[in-house]
């Protein structure tokens, strides 16, 4: 169903992102741990498991990506004094 060079993309990303990426998968889908660790380690698993757990690698991935953007534009709000995007709630006369 899926390539091994699409799931060795996945895998390394999220082993990247987390100490911990099988067990994040497994909480994310609900299935066992044996079975995501045979996705990402290129066995056979049932094609609605598969579907399953790159979907949620994908979506660990871009939840830390977005908590990444928030970071920064943050840390430029408070480093920067940027209030470019904060709402004024009072009048600077």
């Amino acid at each position: 169903m899926f390539k091994k060079q699409e799931v060795e993309l996945i895998k390394n990303q999220l082993a990247k992102l987390f100490d911990n990426y099988i067990e994040k998968v497994v909480a994310k889908t609900n299935l066992s741990r044996p079975t995501v660790s045979k996705f990402f380690n290129f066995q056979k698993v049932r094609p609605v498991n598969a579907a399953m757990i790159y979907d949620a690698g994908l979506e660990l991935i871009q939840e830390q990506a977005n908590q990444q953007q928030s970071r920064i534009k943050r840390a430029k709000q408070l480093i920067n004094g940027d209030t470019e995007d904060t709402p004024q709630t009072s009048l600077n006369i």
